[in-house]
């Protein structure tokens, strides 16, 4: 049996981004069926937290119920953050949480192997609580940070001019994208569509990291003594950092393109932590950054519908500032539209 973290690599890596990627075709179809106008947030929560349950927990996990619980639980965790009481008005929190613990505690045949490599502590009574626990916590890594990342790339590309949409599209096109097949998703084949998603993490999350001194030492002005703990912050002091990133406050949507006579910047450069690092970096940063990909390459290159915004004058909104998130949600949502095209307009070259 491999260990969670082991089964977020390689094949059954690919494996499980397989699946979520056909749910998350199938969720969208079914959900924009008959609608040409929605809240941009509820739209990618709904086809992506959906797609990422189903394919953790196995097909039929998912229902509205798992989605409002899902809510509560996490809404109490940024009640924790934040120095509240957590046993103030956090009642509703707790009721979801257990009743999330008998959803993912239910065995399915199709759960993918990082879920079913906890069987083994759920079959010992002693230990099946922490495994429980350990698998509701698969559920809410998997979503806390990925929703609110794909609706920030989403909305600062519908902030730019047309044509780096019509770049995205050429490249999901000439990547083997259409109507019949999916676009190969690798920073290769896919450099403008990796460099969006990098940006829209560098811009957007706030990632941290605690880290325990093992010799005294000192960092600028100062003075960290062995044993103490050290808080790291890096959206402040490395992804604004204007040595690093000029201009740092924009949206640059090529900013991780190979430039001639320069390499591609590195995603995970000493200089961006979107997922953390050192020793401790996130064991599902490959889901999410996939899972990332493919969502923001569905809604934006989809071959019958354009999205835009329904309001071309609304403002990119701001982040909640108390959440346990690495990537914070709006304090509100944007309206947006999807607009008819023509079924050939982006046909796979001959």
């Amino acid at each position: 049996m491999q260990t969670g973290v082991q089964a977020l690599a390689g094949p059954q890596l690919q494996m499980l981004f397989g699946r979520f990627q056909s749910l998350l075709a199938k969720n969208l179809q079914a959900i924009a069926a008959g609608k040409t106008q929605f809240d941009l947030l509820d739209l990618i929560e709904k086809v992506m937290f959906a797609a990422s349950v189903d394919s953790l927990f196995g097909e039929g996990t998912y229902s509205p119920q798992v989605l409002a619980d899902f809510h509560a639980f996490s809404n109490s965790m940024s009640t924790r953050s934040a120095g509240s009481d957590p046993s103030l008005g956090n009642a509703k929190g707790v009721e979801a949480r257990e009743r999330l613990l008998k959803v993912v505690a239910n065995k399915r045949p199709d759960a993918a192997e990082a879920i079913k490599s906890l069987s083994t502590l759920v079959n010992d009574s002693k230990y099946a609580p922490e495994a429980h626990l350990a698998a509701l916590m698969a559920m809410w890594g998997a979503n806390v940070n990925t929703v609110p990342s794909a609706f920030w790339t989403i909305i600062q590309l519908l902030h730019q001019p047309a044509q780096v949409r019509d770049q995205l599209k050429q490249e999901h096109v000439a990547a083997g994208g259409h109507p019949t097949t999916r676009a190969d998703l690798s920073e290769e084949a896919r450099p403008l569509l990796h460099s969006v998603v990098s940006e829209a993490l560098r811009l957007h999350s706030r990632p941290n990291s605690y880290r325990v001194a093992r010799s005294d030492c000192t960092v600028g002005e100062y003075a960290i003594e062995e044993g103490q703990w050290v808080w790291i912050y890096p959206r402040a002091s490395l992804h604004h950092d204007p040595a690093a990133f000029p201009d740092p406050l924009q949206f640059q949507p090529s900013r991780f393109v190979a430039k001639e006579g320069h390499p591609p910047m590195e995603f995970d450069s000493a200089s961006l932590r979107a997922f953390g690092g050192g020793t401790g970096p996130c064991p599902g940063k490959g889901f999410a950054l996939l899972a990332l990909k493919a969502t923001v390459d569905l809604l934006i290159n989809q071959s019958t519908a354009q999205l835009g915004l329904a309001d071309p004058n609304a403002p990119i909104p701001e982040a909640v500032t108390e959440t346990v998130a690495s990537t914070p949600p709006p304090v509100h949502s944007v309206d947006v539209t999807f607009t008819k095209t023509c079924s050939s307009c982006h046909r796979r070259p001959a």
